[in-house]
């Protein structure tokens, strides 16, 4: 059986440098990374290299120096724990552009608990959105992180922030609080 999938883009137009979002596969036995090329884009690579795959120092290299730390203690993390991981850091390209990313990634392990593969999906994050947030909109991201790690105290006090903020996303948040707690 065979499937065709459908084209995105023609293979003329070269790398996707300005694509928002891309696939990887870090193989942990070759120590290469391989890219779709949205990925590649991404991080300044042509689709060949990211197709061929490249060493993970060439990925590492590219990192934001400020976002190096966090970034290696996410992979480092997931290694240990074989739990999927989200990070943002900052790609700094060889044309000079500098590209803030959102990475989900995960690694596969073998039934002893070692680490074979790390795969995942990242995405350019758009500046002005990074930067535009509305207190409201940090309150209820806050809010949902407390009632993920079940901190109740926490939550309530995110709550009263909110019943502070006049908005009808806040409004609702505080209503649907108060429906839980009775």
């Amino acid at each position: 059986m065979t499937f065709t999938l459908p084209m995105v883009a023609d293979e003329d137009e070269g790398p996707a440098e300005n694509e928002a979002s891309g696939i990887y596969l870090w193989e942990m036995a070759s120590n290469l990374v391989f890219a779709d090329r949205y990925a590649s884009g991404l991080f300044g690579f042509s689709e060949e290299e990211g197709r061929n795959g490249l060493l993970l120092d060439r990925f590492l290299q590219r990192i934001h120096p400020d976002d190096v730390e966090h970034t290696t203690n996410a992979i480092m993390n997931t290694m240990g724990t074989g739990e999927s991981y989200h990070t943002e850091y900052r790609v700094c390209r060889p044309d000079s552009t500098i590209v803030p990313l959102v990475v989900l990634g995960h690694c596969f392990r073998s039934p002893e608990g070692v680490p074979l593969h790390c795969a995942g999906l990242m995405f350019a994050k758009p500046e002005a959105e990074s930067q535009s947030l509305s207190a409201t909109q940090l309150c209820l991201l806050a809010y949902d992180a407390a009632r993920i790690e079940g901190n109740e105290e926490a939550a309530e006090k995110i709550i009263d922030a909110l019943s502070a903020l006049e908005s009808a996303a806040a409004n609702k948040k505080c209503a649907q609080f108060m429906q839980m707690r009775n």
